[in-house]
């Protein structure tokens, strides 16, 4: 009876075993990013009750700052790999490299005024750009908005500033 009991375990465990490690996912995508440095950094208090609340940057007119837009690159997350056994993972489906990231532009929008800080082409290896930029002077006290978009991007990337 225990050799039955051991046999069907040691099956069992087996069949488990084969069943997850038929396909392992790899990757992981944590979505674009836009930062700043130089700006004073606001989250929403955890506490906060309002649905719409936004993070905000603090900035001032003519400020010069760095805005780094990260992970840029299509996310490839869902690849999976086949194993069977003590054999070496084969990708199930050739990986493709993607198509270059060129084009991408930096605008600041308040109210109905418009600018464009600059555009850039993705940089390998880390799939990311960095902006050194000067605010506009005739930025206005109030909200304005960071919109980072381009052809090939899978869509805007924007964050909020407060401009005092």
């Amino acid at each position: 009876m225990f050799v039955e009991r051991r046999a069907l375990s040691v099956a069992v465990l087996a069949i488990s075993w084969g069943l997850l490690a038929g396909h392992v996912a790899e990757g992981s995508c944590g979505g674009p990013q836009l930062s700043i440095i130089g700006a004073s950094f606001t989250p929403v208090p955890p506490d906060s009750s309002d649905p719409n609340a936004e993070p905000t940057y603090g900035v001032r007119a003519g400020q010069q700052l760095s805005v780094r837009a990260s992970n840029l690159a299509p996310c490839s997350d869902t690849h999976a790999t086949s194993t069977s056994g003590c054999q070496r993972q084969t990708p199930a489906q050739p990986v493709a490299s993607p198509a270059p990231i060129r084009n991408v532009s930096l605008v600041l929008e308040q109210g109905s005024r418009r600018w464009r800080l600059g555009v850039a082409d993705v940089a390998e290896p880390d799939d990311a750009i960095t902006y050194a930029i000067e605010l506009p002077r005739k930025l206005t006290r109030g909200p304005a908005t960071l919109i980072l978009s381009g052809p090939t991007l899978e869509g805007d990337i924007s964050v909020l500033l407060q401009v005092s």
